[in-house]
């Protein structure tokens, strides 16, 4: 009989997700229940698009639109690159194809979104549809290519300006016009070439090089951060080894992605420092062949980072506890077909139940190879530690559609930390994810190369 009931409720589930995927996108009516706002990116028109998950069994999608007031790209020349949102606003990077010399810069959204305090809990509230707020988009930003959030506010890499810029939404007065805005928009010197950085309590910014050999090899420049900019560095240090492509701050500490394993500085407390002081710890990733092992991205959740390295059958989660005065690397094989590599990881606390870890397998255009998710226990017996990872469960998605570095899968979870969305950018659709059930609600047809996802607000009440 538990069979028969298992198979019952298969069929039953199959048959609303094949009613929901047909349903026409529905009006959004001002009192509707939502349950979140999902942005997105769109690779084919090269815009972000926005559109508010409505409650109801299943779930429904208001039409995909525009953000009023986003710029009209050139979609020959110009892309889209990171997005991160901080105290109700959204900030896209763009970026040309002439080294930041035909138009770059940056693109400041207000979602639209609003909290009420009640004391014991926030209630969200949905005020108004999204809309651009501010931009600066010229030949004088540089190329950005690195979009951060560290504590709620925007570091953008000028790559070309061997530097970045700061945006703090919470500054934002009500009264600011764009012009406003963008003074708020400080520049700080720090790093070169294909800039990433970490910033540790709003005060002090690590930004890495790129240089794989020469004076600038393994360089991290150490900035003081203020509402006003610098122009100055507070010192430099340089890694055992060039080729930084990642970094970030945990639990008093500042990791990078070098071109050999990971290494990692204490933070400072107190600017300028005699750069001879800085100790530089390497977590070495092991070799494939004879080629060192690396990252290039890291994401962090309480006191730890993780990040992927390898590929297919060898493809494996990594796990730094940043809390440990001598950290060393956990390692979780994902395996994974040939010709896939892993791709997209974040990690999530859901409001019931210990973290996940969501991670994708993806290929280029020309690999034939399954399009997979799979889903990570981090720390199955919540003893805090992730010492006991596992794999959990994997899924099929739709198809991705890279081309250079777009194109990819990516996953965002609502502020209730109920549900997930992730993007299939091959079939332009977006699919809701219950992070309960841990199974795929509904799909919806959004049209165009959705990529980038983030969604910012919970269920209303």
């Amino acid at each position: 009989m538990r069979f028969l009931n298992g198979v019952l409720v298969l069929a039953v589930t199959c048959i609303v997700s094949a009613i929901a995927v047909a349903a026409p996108p529905v009006a959004s009516k001002p009192n509707a229940k939502r349950l979140t706002r999902v942005f997105f990116q769109d690779d084919d028109t090269k815009t972000v698009k926005w559109a508010d998950v409505l409650a109801g069994q299943p779930p429904q999608l208001s039409p995909a639109q525009e953000v009023a007031g986003f710029p009209k790209l050139d979609t020959a020349r110009q892309t889209l690159v990171q997005m991160e949102s901080a105290h109700g606003h959204l900030l896209v990077g763009v970026r040309d194809d002439a080294d930041g010399a035909f138009q770059s810069g940056w693109v400041l959204i207000d979602s639209g979104v609003e909290t009420e305090n009640h004391g014991n809990h926030l209630d969200w509230v949905y005020a108004r549809p999204p809309q651009v707020k501010a931009k600066r988009l010229d030949d004088k930003q540089g190329n950005p290519a690195h979009l951060y959030c560290y504590d709620e506010v925007f570091y953008l890499a000028n790559d070309h300006l061997n530097g970045f810029t700061r945006l703090a939404p919470v500054e934002i007065k009500p009264t600011d016009d764009e012009a406003a805005i963008q003074k708020r928009a400080a520049f700080h010197a720090g790093g070169g070439g294909h800039i990433t950085l970490a910033v540790a309590g709003q005060r002090v910014a690590y930004s890495s090089w790129i240089d794989r050999d020469g004076p600038n090899k393994g360089r991290v420049d150490l900035t003081l951060v203020t509402a006003e900019g610098s122009s100055q560095l507070a010192a430099s240090v340089n890694l055992p080894h060039g080729g930084i492509h990642g970094a970030t701050v945990c639990s008093d500490k500042v990791f990078f992605a070098p071109a050999d394993g990971v290494c990692w500085i204490k933070t400072e407390e107190t600017l300028p420092i005699d750069s001879k002081s800085i100790e530089v710890h390497h977590l070495s990733l092991g070799k494939d062949g004879d080629k060192p092992r690396r990252t290039g991205a890291f994401v962090t959740l309480q006191n730890h980072v993780a990040f992927t390295t390898g590929a297919g059958m060898d493809a494996t989660l990594c796990l730094i506890d940043a809390t440990q005065s001598e950290p060393s690397v956990v390692r979780l094989p994902v395996k994974m077909a040939d010709g896939n590599r892993p791709s997209g990881l974040e990690l999530v606390k859901p409001r019931r139940g210990n973290p996940i870890a969501i991670v994708f397998h993806e290929h280029a255009e020309d690999v034939t190879a399954p399009n997979r998710m799979s889903l990570i226990e981090l720390d199955p017996n919540g003893d805090g530690k992730w010492t006991d990872l596992r794999v959990g469960p994997e899924y099929d998605v739709g198809k991705s559609n890279i081309e250079g570095h777009g194109g990819h899968h990516s996953i965002t979870f609502d502020s209730d930390r109920f549900r997930s969305i992730y993007s299939n950018p091959g079939d332009g659709t977006l699919v809701l994810f219950s992070l309960d059930t841990r199974q795929p609600i509904v799909t919806f047809k959004v049209g165009g190369t959705p990529s980038r996802v983030l969604a910012i607000g919970g269920h209303t009440h």
